[in-house]
């Protein structure tokens, strides 16, 4: 009889946190399949220890199925934008399992999301602004660069201004036309967005109905 339990382990964190956060409880987590009889040490292992620690183990207790860890995010002085971090669980007799965390730096912004029109939008109208989302702490003052153009590598060309907003009003855009835009954010440190684009809707059709001719009297 072959078990149909899976032998790898699962590692789960938040997406995302930001220097100062500090120890998030219990927020990792590593799951295995099935219960075992007896308890199950599993060791932790950080990529980058400069942005974030874990414990060195966490125990899997018997009949249970998971495990939780509190990872600290280290705050440190460093310019350096976002960070990828992995952690890496393993335990004699299983497969590793490992997950992605970005580390926000608190000197720098965070990266500039949610963007309006959608990425790859189609029959956006020709009177649309930009909006995005930035990500700013409660007080915390993040400056803008907006660029916008039908440049798919926007640069100083495509340079419309700054705001501390997350909002940008356009001129009446052409029909069927692709454009490109890119939000940079800036701190202490420079983050640049994602490049987004969208295309904006054909022109409106009208429908002339003939006039008759009309005779004068």
């Amino acid at each position: 009889v072959h078990d149909n339990e899976s032998t790898n382990l699962v590692v789960t964190l938040p997406s995302a946190a930001r220097e100062g956060d500090g120890t998030l409880f219990n927020a990792g987590t590593v799951r295995i399949s099935g219960t075992l009889t007896t308890d199950l040490t599993v060791s932790l292992l950080s990529s980058d220890t400069t942005e974030l620690t874990v414990p060195p183990t966490l125990t899997i207790f018997a009949g249970q199925t998971f495990g939780t860890f509190s990872p600290t995010v280290i705050d440190d002085a460093e310019v350096d934008g976002p960070q990828t971090v992995t952690v890496t669980a393993s335990a004699f007799g299983f497969g590793n399992g490992a997950t992605n965390m970005i580390v926000n730096d608190n000197e720098s912004p965070p990266i500039p999301f949610n963007p309006s029109p959608a990425h790859l939008a189609t029959n956006v109208i020709q009177t649309t602004g930009l909006a995005w989302s930035s990500g700013a702490a409660t007080g915390e003052i993040i400056t803008n660069d907006v660029y916008f153009g039908t440049n798919p590598a926007p640069g100083p060309a495509e340079f419309q201004g700054t705001t501390l907003g997350t909002t940008w009003t356009l001129p009446n855009l052409l029909p069927l036309t692709t454009y490109y835009w890119q939000i940079v954010a800036r701190k202490t440190g420079v983050v640049p967005g994602p490049v987004w684009q969208f295309t904006t809707r054909g022109p409106d059709h009208f429908v002339w109905n003939p006039i008759g001719s009309q005779s004068l009297l």
